[in-house]
């Protein structure tokens, strides 16, 4: 890895890509640096699982790598690209690397997060299940109407977070523009191709004698 992830450190990892664009993000900005690299800098365009194909063999470091994988895009090596885990590699590995944590914990990156958007004249609304996306004559979204009352206007236009298909769920189909609309983007919804994706589930527990209760169980283990 130690050759993959000196390419890496070349050039950004956002310059890395799948599909032809790589020629324009990767080669042609940075092809000193490729030059320097030399073969091993295109081989991070591909999946990492290639750079694994007859090098690993041992099924544990295979699954490492794949769990590794997982840790840094959610899938495991074969949908990851190769210079996203060269690069973390290389910043892993280095003699003062280090791991570090936010002041104040997850709950500090949150409220800046909430400051950048309030600072912009956002809002952020906790317990706001949206019913419907409201369109104008000509299928124009103008906002969005809440569960239980409550409307929010649109300035320009409304961004669905939601999935494609949960999205053409909450668009009316009043009049017969909007019904062409939403027609012509349920099509594309049922064309669009669902990829692989996981869900983060953080639970708290009260610790209250967590401790006695895990050296019974480490002592019942032992016996």
């Amino acid at each position: 890895m130690r050759p993959l992830a000196k390419a890496a450190a070349l050039m950004p990892p956002v310059a890395f890509r799948y599909d032809p664009g790589v020629l324009v993000s990767a080669i042609v900005r940075y092809l000193p640096a490729l030059a320097t690299g030399g073969t091993n800098a295109m081989k991070l365009t591909g999946p990492f699982s290639k750079i694994l194909d007859g090098a690993v063999t041992d099924p544990f470091i295979i699954n490492w790598m794949n769990l590794l994988s997982f840790l840094l895009s959610g899938l495991p090596a074969n949908g990851t690209i190769a210079a996203e885990v060269a690069f973390m590699f290389n910043e892993w590995y280095r003699p003062d690397c280090q791991l570090d944590f936010p002041l104040g914990g997850s709950q500090a990156m949150v409220q800046a997060l909430i400051r950048g958007l309030e600072k912009f004249g956002g809002r952020l609304l906790l317990n706001s299940h949206v019913e419907q996306i409201t369109l104008d004559s000509s299928g124009k979204a103008t906002g969005v109407r809440l569960c239980g009352g409550g409307f929010i206007k649109a300035r320009k236009a409304v961004v669905s977070n939601a999935s494609v298909w949960d999205t053409v769920k909450l668009l009316p189909n009043q009049h017969s523009a909007v019904q062409a609309a939403v027609a012509r983007f349920g099509k594309e919804a049922q064309h669009t191709p669902a990829c692989p994706s996981f869900m983060h589930l953080h639970v708290g527990f009260d610790a209250t004698g967590a401790f006695r209760a895990l050296c019974s169980c480490c002592l019942m283990q032992l016996l």
